[in-house]
C-alpha cells in the first residue's frame, strides 16, 4: 500500500508552502512481491496545483497523470474556491474511471494542494481529499482547513500511517514540534523502522511554494539521491531542481552538504 504525508509550513504571513511525500513501493498480494520506484506523488507544471494518493495503485496512477495533462494543457479549467474545484476534480475522475475495467481495484485516496494568486499577500492555498470506496463504488470529497498559527500535519493515510502517527507523536514532543523537518523527520523515521511491509524505498516530495507551479524535488535518502522514487546519477542534471535530506534542510545534491545560506535544521535527539 503506501505511507503517505501532507502538511503546510506556516510563518508570520500565514501559510507559505505545502507539501506531500509519499513512499515508492508498490506490492502484489504482499511485500515478497514488491518494486520500490514506484511514482505516487505528482505536481502540475504549468498550475499551482499537486498530488497524492494511496490505496489502490493502478487506477490513480492513470487518472492522476490524465488529469494533470489536461490542466496543464488548459483542456481542463479549475476555477472558484476550493470546494468548486475539489468537485470538478471528482466528477472528471468518476466519469474517467465509469469506462475502466480494474480486476482486483480496491479503495483508494487523493490528496491535492491548491494555490490561488501569487506572492506574500496575494497566495492563498487549499488542500482536499477525494475518496473512493470500492464496497459502495461510491466517491466522496472533503476540504481541508490549512489556517493555523504554526506548521502542522495536514494528513497522513496509508498502510504505515499509524507509524507515521506514532513517529510524529515522538517529534511533537521535542524543541523542534509543528516544524518541517519534525513532520517530514518523523515521515523519513516511519519507512526506516520497516513496520510497515508495504512501505518501502526513498520518499518522494511534491510541493508548492507562494509563486510559481507544482514542484518536484529531489530527496537524499540514506545518502543516495532520489527524485519521485527513482535513483538519481551524479551524470544527471541535478541543479534544476531543490533537493532535502531526512531533516528537510536545503543540500547541495553534488556535495550531499547543506546548500549555501540553508538553514540548519536540528535532529529530534539534538
Amino acid at each position: 500500500m503506501t505511507s503517505l504525508v501532507s502538511w503546510v509550513s506556516i510563518d508570520a504571513r500565514g501559510p507559505a508552502s505545502i507539501y506531500i511525500a509519499s513512499d515508492s513501493r508498490i506490492t502484489w498480494g504482499g511485500p515478497s512481491h514488491k518494486w520500490d520506484s514506484a511514482k505516487k506523488t505528482f505536481c502540475c507544471l504549468r498550475f499551482p496545483i499537486i498530488f497524492g494518493f494511496c490505496g489502490d495503485v493502478f487506477v490513480p496512477t492513470q487518472i492522476i497523470s490524465s488529469i494533470i495533462e489536461l490542466i496543464d494543457q488548459g483542456v481542463l479549467v479549475l476555477s472558484g474556491d476550493v470546494f468548486r474545484k475539489t468537485s470538478h476534480i471528482k466528477s472528471v475522475i468518476e466519469s474517467m474511471q465509469s469506462g475502466m475495467y480494474a480486476p482486483g481495484m480496491h479503495s483508494y485516496s487523493l490528496l491535492i494542494g491548491f494555490r490561488d494568486g501569487d506572492g506574500f499577500r496575494e497566495a492563498h492555498f487549499d488542500a482536499a481529499k477525494i475518496t473512493f470506496d470500492k464496497e459502495s463504488s461510491k466517491f466522496t470529497f472533503e476540504c481541508i482547513d490549512l489556517y493555523r498559527e504554526k506548521s502542522f500535519l495536514i494528513f497522513a493515510d496509508g498502510s504505515g500511517s499509524d507509524s507515521i502517527f506514532k513517529n510524529h507523536e515522538r517529534w511533537e514532543k521535542s524543541a523542534q514540534a509543528r516544524t518541517s523537518r519534525a513532520i517530514y523527520g518523523a515521515f523519513c523515521d516511519a519507512l526506516q523502522s520497516k513496520a510497515d511491509q508495504l512501505s518501502g524505498g526513498a520518499p518522494q516530495i511534491v510541493g508548492l511554494y507562494r509563486i510559481g507551479p507544482g514542484r518536484l524535488f529531489g530527496a537524499m535518502y540514506k545518502n543516495d539521491l532520489f527524485v519521485g522514487g527513482k535513483p538519481i546519477t551524479p551524470d544527471n542534471r541535478l541543479d534544476v531542481i531543490e533537493w532535502r535530506d531526512e531533516l528537510f534542510q536545503r543540500i547541495d545534491p553534488t556535495t550531499k552538504q547543506l546548500s549555501e545560506g540553508a538553514q540548519e535544521h536540528t535532529d529530534i535527539d539534538a
